[in-house]
């Protein structure tokens, strides 16, 4: 798997916020951070690196919508395995419909239809009136 430029993939996501701008200091620190994580224990990592990231970044409302653009870009690209990295580094920050449903359609395009009914059973629980996370936790079931 090709290694992704995290630098790259966060400049090219940034955005206007409440009129706060992602400085390249900020780039540099979620880039380092991000960077650090070992893959062995993806879910340890991504918990310790979110009680940084809220450090980091409590000023920063939107960090979470940040890191869903990557992974929508990633998903996008059919990178899947990076963008459930960030699809989950999203709803850690701060939950999401968008991400549990795409984070489920990912796993059930890979034909991982325990995790796909797993992400979506969560998402319903903080969701419950979300009609795509129902929709698509009824179709998964049937």
């Amino acid at each position: 798997m090709k290694a992704i430029s995290l630098s790259e993939l966060i400049k090219e996501n940034i955005f206007l916020a409440n009129e706060k701008i992602v400085t390249d200091e900020i780039v540099d620190a979620i880039t380092t951070m991000i960077e650090e994580i070992p893959s062995a224990n993806t879910d340890k990592c991504v918990k310790d690196s979110t009680t940084i990231v809220r450090k980091i970044f409590y000023h920063y409302d939107d960090l979470s919508k940040l890191i869903f653009e990557i992974g929508l870009k990633l998903d996008d690209e059919e990178k899947f395995e990076e963008a459930i990295f960030y699809y989950r580094f999203s709803i850690m920050l701060q939950p999401n419909p968008k991400a549990y449903n795409n984070l489920a359609v990912i796993f059930a395009s890979l034909d991982q239809m325990d995790d796909a009914i797993r992400t979506l059973n969560e998402g319903s629980l903080i969701f419950p009136n979300d009609s795509n996370i129902i929709e698509n936790l009824e179709a998964l079931n049937s």
